[in-house]
């Protein structure tokens, strides 16, 4: 559950469905490039830092290890929103972006104190965005819920997190995502 249902592969699964939102098959290409944009060159510095041995794992589960990375991601990803607005992506595509870098930042802080649980916080993200963009008219977010219950129970089992800090997580990816998502139409209103 941990590897298969990583943040990344949510993240890219996220950005192509809520392109699709609009109805028209250019938001699925927008929600692909932003997914690309977004995903792989974080993924491919943490498997560079991984090999090179400054970090422990690809999950970054040393809070002191994850830090600086999520700085550095924070950065990247707040510039990734900057371009998807400044060549007026699909506002799907820019709501989720700008949602998922302000969770970002926001774990980021998080992660200064505290070891919160980044796989639950996205998992939560990625249900709560598609309810967001389809308005509950199709049956994703409900066909993804169950997934979130399967990741918190796989952090806690694997001892990477406690059962605090993938509740935090949740309520983090799920709350901040509504309030995140619609604050993000608001200001392209």
């Amino acid at each position: 559950m941990t590897n298969g249902l990583d943040p990344k592969y949510l993240l890219f699964g996220v950005f192509p469905l809520v392109g699709a939102s609009g109805g028209q098959a250019v938001g699925i290409g927008w929600g692909l490039l932003a997914a690309a944009v977004f995903v792989i060159p974080p993924s491919l510095v943490v498997y560079a830092g991984v090999r090179g041995g400054r970090w422990s794992d690809r999950h970054l589960s040393v809070r002191t290890q994850r830090l600086p990375v999520a700085v550095g991601l924070s950065v990247y990803v707040t510039a990734v929103v900057v371009l998807l607005y400044a060549v007026d992506a699909p506002r799907p595509v820019t709501a989720t972006a700008f949602t998922m870098a302000a969770l970002c930042a926001l774990t980021t802080v998080l992660t200064a104190v505290w070891k919160v649980s980044v796989h639950c916080t996205v998992a939560c993200a990625f249900v709560a965005v598609l309810s967001c963009a389809y308005d509950a008219e199709a049956p994703w977010p409900f066909m993804a819920a169950p997934l979130v219950a399967l990741i918190g129970w796989s952090r806690v089992r694997l001892r990477a997190h406690t059962v605090a800090q993938v509740l935090v997580g949740c309520l983090l990816g799920t709350a901040g995502t509504a309030f995140l998502w619609h604050l993000a139409n608001a200001a392209a209103a």
